[in-house]
């Protein structure tokens, strides 16, 4: 079974009819999905790399971006926030009676659960999303990481273009926590 294909010739732009067989069609169908899933493969792959392997060994970085970046801001507002004695006492009362960083980690994560993830028109400092009970998810994230800075645990604030969650790791675990989404995961 054949196919006529109408080409234009490139170099004097006649109209020309070429005779396509079946196996020509298949092989060249067959050449666009293999470079397609390749491709794909390749993006999700280094998407991966990034996330688990770059991203965890980046240091002293307490931001990372994924997929976009349009966060910036968050970071600098992030990195600058200054030690409080308000949030030194908060941090100290939640994890009373804890003896290791990862069960005041987790104390401190069931404490924020319930604040209300509200997106704010202004953003506010850890102390005052404290106060009011309620941010949006890189506020949250915010105070959870001020409160934790407070205790001497370590935490990155991961974003990708909609959202923002925390990576931590306590004890030669790596944690996932979201606080509006309500997630503590190893992984």
């Amino acid at each position: 079974m054949k196919k006529r294909v109408k080409q234009i010739c490139k170099e004097c732009g006649n109209i020309e009819y070429k005779n396509i067989n079946w196996k020509t069609r298949i092989k060249s169908v067959s050449r666009i999905l293999i470079y397609s899933i390749i491709g794909i493969c390749t993006l999700v792959g280094f998407l991966a790399l990034y996330n688990f392997i770059i991203a965890d060994n980046l240091g002293n970085y307490n931001l990372i971006l994924t997929m976009g970046g349009f966060r910036s801001s968050i970071g600098n507002f992030m990195n600058n926030f200054q030690s409080s004695e308000e949030l030194s006492k908060v941090a100290f009362n939640l994890t009373k009676g804890c003896t290791d960083d990862e069960c005041k980690a987790k104390k401190i994560y069931e404490h924020l659960k319930p604040f209300s993830s509200i997106a704010g028109e202004e953003r506010m400092n850890p102390l005052e999303i404290w106060e009011s009970g309620y941010g949006d998810c890189d506020e949250l994230i915010t105070l959870y990481m001020a409160l934790l800075k407070e205790l001497n645990i370590k935490s990155k604030m991961v974003c990708d273009t909609t959202h923002c969650w925390s990576r931590l790791r306590i004890d030669g675990k790596k944690i996932l926590v979201d606080i509006t989404l309500e997630r503590w995961e190893e992984y």
